[in-house]
């Protein structure tokens, strides 16, 4: 069996770059829950494996109790991704906005002080005014509607990821191009 080529891999990448960026766009919140049960599934997988391994191997005592406490506790968290994604996604979501907003809050007004500073030494101030202004705007907008503005990202993100899509499957088809052009060239050398 010959390895795959390197123009259809691109392809396959951008196919399914293009796919899941629609799906992050259009399915914001059904994407993010679809990430954590994801990673849910995956940790259970790799729970009953490792509590296999463990019960299975010839490990001394202190191992093998290592390795099956680790595969039960990823099977146990596993199994809490899968059936609580809703909770545990609001939850780490909106913290994470959270903390995104007050640390932008924090990064302009600490701005606006150094402007003052940089007034004092006759440094140019006007990129710095608006970089502030912009963080404290963009951190009250998040911190008053942490939800819309979450959900905005995420619609940022899957146009993102249909860009990237396309740009592999372009560059997909310019690669497949190019071994054609030297494989019809290296025949014709050749007769």
């Amino acid at each position: 069996m010959e390895p795959m080529k390197d123009w259809f891999q691109k392809i396959c990448i951008g196919i399914a770059a293009v796919i899941l960026g629609a799906f992050i766009f259009f399915q914001t919140a059904n994407f993010a829950m679809f990430l954590v049960i994801a990673l849910g599934v995956y940790a259970v997988i790799n729970g009953f494996f490792v509590l296999y391994t463990g019960m299975q191997a010839p490990f001394a005592k202190p191992m093998k109790t290592a390795v099956i406490l680790r595969g039960g506790i990823s099977l146990g968290i596993g199994l809490f991704a899968i059936f609580l994604p809703m909770i545990f996604l609001k939850i780490t979501w909106i913290t994470m906005l959270y903390v995104i907003g007050i640390q932008l809050l924090i990064s302009g007004i600490l701005g606006i002080v150094n402007i003052f500073e940089m007034r004092k030494l006759e440094m140019p101030v006007t990129a710095r005014m608006v970089e502030a202004v912009v963080s404290i705007a963009l951190a009250l907008l998040i911190l008053i509607m942490p939800q819309q503005i979450g959900e905005t990202l995420l619609k940022v993100i899957g146009v993102f990821v249909v860009v990237y899509g396309i740009s592999m499957i372009i560059r997909g088809y310019k690669r497949r191009k190019d071994e054609e052009q030297r494989y019809y060239r290296t025949e014709y050398n050749n007769k």
